[in-house]
């Protein structure tokens, strides 16, 4: 009986040196990574140099869409020293603090007075024209939001925002609040 349990134990551990020797790793491995074929290979012949470099395709990433989102400053960000810019357009009762939020860095980020005239511009009711830069920083980052204080009234916006987008376009937007929800908007014009 003894001689059958050491002679199990030498079978089993001969078993287990097998399957973790190198040579079946290196098997397992020519079996997940299969030769390549002439086509595939970049080698030189035999007595020749190499002195082409692998084709590869040079892939160019489209630019990250620069995003600007507007909505009220929570109290938790408020409550952040130094975690956002800050500028006071009003001291109205009726104050809103909003907050600008950029999903990337865009650049000649600018808070703006607008003017509109009544001349339709192409299909638009209105035309807006910047007329006085309120505040203006080099960038607007995601790291770094601005905080505006400033007041919502009348129908037709007279704020609004420009900036310097992923293309180097510079995209112009309205500030105005749902009549729905209240929600802060921000819609382009150009």
């Amino acid at each position: 009986m003894k001689k059958v349990w050491v002679l199990s134990l030498a079978v089993v551990g001969l078993l287990m040196f097998t399957a973790c020797s190198p040579k079946s790793s290196v098997a397992s491995q020519k079996a997940s990574n299969p030769p390549q074929t002439s086509q595939e290979s970049t080698a030189a012949p035999t007595g020749q140099v190499n002195t082409s470099a692998p084709e590869t395709q040079a892939t160019t990433a489209a630019p990250v869409k620069a995003i600007v989102s507007l909505d009220y400053a929570t109290e938790e960000l408020l409550s952040k020293a130094y975690a956002f810019d800050e500028f006071g357009d009003t001291n109205s009762e009726y104050q809103v603090k909003a907050v600008f939020t950029a999903n990337i860095v865009v650049r000649e980020f600018k808070y703006v007075e607008l003017r509109y005239s009544d001349t339709p511009s192409d299909n638009d009711a209105f035309s807006f024209h910047i007329d006085k830069v309120l505040y203006s920083a080099d960038e607007l980052s995601p790291e770094k939001p601005l905080v505006v204080t400033m007041l919502l009234d009348g129908a037709i916006p007279n704020r609004g925002i420009s900036y310097m987008d992923e293309n180097g376009t510079t995209r112009c937007f309205t500030i105005s609040m749902s009549g729905k929800d209240d929600s802060l908007l921000l819609t382009e014009f150009s």
